[in-house]
């Protein structure tokens, strides 16, 4: 047997990122939550749906997530959901 030398274990692997750009779909469903960080240094946040890496740069800083990743990165302390999109 030949190895495929572990590509098929990377692909079903989610892509990191560190600013997803999602935009609303036509159907008029929204896609996107946007959280503010209200906190001092930078902040990383891995959603738990995706896997998705959402990076928060400085207090103030807004970032799109993906709304299945909306409830558990609404735990985050210092973040706040300011508006869906």
């Amino acid at each position: 047997m030949s190895c495929c030398g572990g590509n098929r274990a990377r692909a079903g692997a989610p892509a990191p990122a560190a600013f997803v750009n999602t935009t609303p779909t036509s159907g008029g469903g929204t896609t996107v939550a946007i959280f503010r960080y209200e906190g001092s240094g930078s902040l990383t946040v891995i959603g738990r749906a995706t896997g998705r890496k959402y990076w928060f740069a400085a207090n103030g800083a807004e970032v799109a997530v993906d709304r299945r990743d909306r409830p558990s990165v609404a735990l985050v302390p210092k973040l706040r959901l300011t508006r869906m999109a």
